[in-house]
């Protein structure tokens, strides 16, 4: 796709630094867009992005099953739970479970693979030994 932005997680603003929500608005403004949300926490969520996209040119919405439990869903927005895959716009995206909340995702582009974990914050699986998940 030609003139592709890609935005992980859009947090409330006054979490972010001072001049990133100016950044996005620039990098996005008449750009197709895929909006990529992994939960809902403020951290990685604010609903004024469904505000933020109608600067697009064009923008679909990729969001965890959390976030629209919670919230009202834009009628392009599709949602992921662990296991999903979906390939839109020549992009393959699969989900993934999280430790926290929501999912992680796994975004084919052409050649380029893009991991975005979103909170993998308990690192300790099952399926390790004991001494790695100290």
């Amino acid at each position: 796709m030609k003139d592709l932005t890609i935005v992980f997680n859009y947090p409330d603003e006054q979490i972010m630094p001072n001049k990133c929500p100016q950044i996005v608005l620039e990098e996005i403004r008449g750009q197709n867009t895929l909006f990529f949300v992994s939960h809902s926490h403020s951290d990685h969520f604010t609903k004024k992005i469904f505000a933020l996209a109608k600067q697009t040119k064009e923008y679909i919405f990729i969001l965890s099953y959390d976030v629209s439990q919670r919230y009202s869903m834009p009628s392009n927005a599709i949602i992921m739970r662990p296991g999903d895959r979906v390939s839109l716009l020549k992009i393959s995206v699969e989900a993934f479970d999280s430790s926290d909340l929501g999912v992680a995702y796994m975004v084919y582009l052409n050649n380029l693979h893009i991991f975005h974990s979103g909170d993998l914050s308990d690192w300790s699986r099952k399926e390790l030994p004991p001494e790695v998940n100290k």
